[in-house]
């Protein structure tokens, strides 16, 4: 289910760009879903976004979240995480979420700001807890 709403909101995001900057989905898509439907090879899942919008002097890294219903939490994996405090100047990392995307009469898409930007504060954190990892060199051991 997770899969099926994730391409159908990444189908219905490259046709909300195109209908809000005129860029056709074929010249913005840059998520391994791409690879799938464009069969062009260039999709890349590593990137941490979805879609790339040239708009200017901007580039717009766009990470789509779709969820089936109205809930509007979402997660940003590692690579997403990177991605989003890595930005050159001329660059802004986005959230267009969708929301209710597979109903027609609900499906609704939010353009957000960058969640670990300057804008953060119109997100909640939610959980408590961050997972860490370290690895242990052979032979030295921890000082008290």
């Amino acid at each position: 289910k997770t899969q099926s709403s994730g391409l159908a909101g990444e189908l219905f995001a490259g046709h909300w760009i195109q209908s809000n900057f005129g860029l056709p989905r074929d010249e913005t898509w840059r998520s391994g879903y791409s690879n799938d439907i464009l069969g062009d090879g260039l999709g890349n899942d590593s990137l941490g976004y979805d879609f790339e919008v040239l708009s200017g002097d901007v580039t717009y890294l766009v990470e789509v979240k779709a969820t089936t219903g109205g809930d509007t939490a979402f997660h940003l994996p590692e690579s997403e995480i990177r991605r989003a405090l890595d930005l050159a100047p001329h660059e802004q990392y986005t959230i267009l979420f969708v929301t209710n995307v597979l109903d027609s009469t609900h499906r609704r898409f939010h353009w957000l700001p960058n969640p670990l930007g300057p804008d953060a504060r119109l997100f909640r954190v939610e959980g408590r807890e961050m997972r860490f990892r370290f690895d242990v060199a052979e032979g030295i051991r921890g000082s008290r």
